[in-house]
C-alpha cells in the first residue's frame, strides 16, 4: 500500500471514531465526565429504587453498576430464629467464598431461575453457627425457602461486615420474601466501578448537577 494511501486511512479511521465518541457522548444530552483518574464509589438510597432515567445517568459514567438490595430480616429453621443481613444482588463479583457444594458455580448462583425452589443463597459462617446448620442446610426467610449453597470468606470492598449473620441471594429471590414494602426500610445500593478517568469527586458534583433534589447518600 503506498503511504498516501495509508495516510488516507489513518485520517478516515481517527475521523470515523471522533463522529463516534461524538455520537455518543450526545446520547439523551449527556456528556462524559473528563478523565483522570478510577475510583470506586457506593451510592444509597433508602425510601426508593432510582429511576431509569437516574440508573442511565450512572451507568453512562461507570464500567459497571451492580445493584444491591439489603434489608435487616429474620432467619429460621423449626430450631431456631435469627436476625440477618439479607442481601439480593444481581452479581456476586464483589464477594469470594471459602466453601461451596460441588455441583453448583458460584458465578451461576445469581443465574439460578426464578421458579427454582429452594432459592439458593451465599451465606457467611455466622449465619449457619448462628441456625445451627451445615452447608446445604435450609433455612426460611420470610415466604422464601433457601438452601446454603457456598460461604463467603470476605467482601472485596469492605462494605459489608462479616462478623454478623449475612446472605446473599438473587433479586427475584429477594423478592420472593414479601419482605420488600413502604414501611420495610430496604435500603437499595448501587456499587458502581467508575468508568476510565472518572473520580468519585466528579461524579458527585455531576449528580448534584443533574439531580440537585436528589436524597443519594454517597460513599465514600
Amino acid at each position: 500500500m503506498k503511504l498516501a494511501n495509508i495516510r488516507k486511512f489513518i485520517i478516515f479511521i481517527s475521523m470515523t471514531l471522533a463522529i463516534t465518541i461524538l455520537a455518543v457522548s450526545l446520547i439523551d444530552g449527556q456528556k462524559p465526565l473528563p478523565q483522570q483518574l478510577v475510583s470506586d464509589i457506593q451510592i444509597r438510597q433508602t425510601d426508593r429504587p432510582l429511576t431509569l432515567k437516574e440508573e442511565a445517568f450512572l451507568s453512562f459514567n461507570s464500567k459497571t453498576v451492580t445493584r444491591v438490595f439489603e434489608l435487616a430480616a429474620i432467619a429460621e429453621t423449626p430450631a431456631r430464629k435469627k436476625p440477618v443481613q439479607l442481601l439480593g444482588m444481581n452479581g456476586d463479583a464483589n464477594i469470594t467464598y471459602s466453601e461451596k457444594l460441588p455441583r453448583q458455580k458460584i458465578s451461576e448462583l445469581m443465574k439460578t431461575h426464578p421458579e427454582q425452589k429452594p432459592f439458593e443463597a451465599v451465606v457467611n459462617k455466622s449465619l449457619l453457627d448462628a441456625l445451627g446448620i451445615p452447608l446445604g442446610g435450609s433455612f426460611r426467610i420470610g415466604h422464601a425457602l433457601f438452601i446454603a449453597v457456598a460461604i463467603i470468606s470476605q467482601s472485596a470492598d469492605g462494605m459489608i461486615k462479616l462478623d454478623k449473620p449475612v446472605v446473599y441471594v438473587p433479586p427475584f429471590a429477594f423478592r420472593a420474601t414479601h419482605l420488600m414494602g413502604p414501611a420495610s426500610n430496604v435500603q437499595y445500593i448501587y456499587r458502581l466501578d467508575l468508568a476510565k478517568g472518572i473520580t468519585a469527586a466528579q461524579l458527585k458534583a455531576a449528580i448534584k448537577k443533574e439531580f440537585p433534589d436528589a436524597t443519594w447518600e454517597i460513599l465514600p
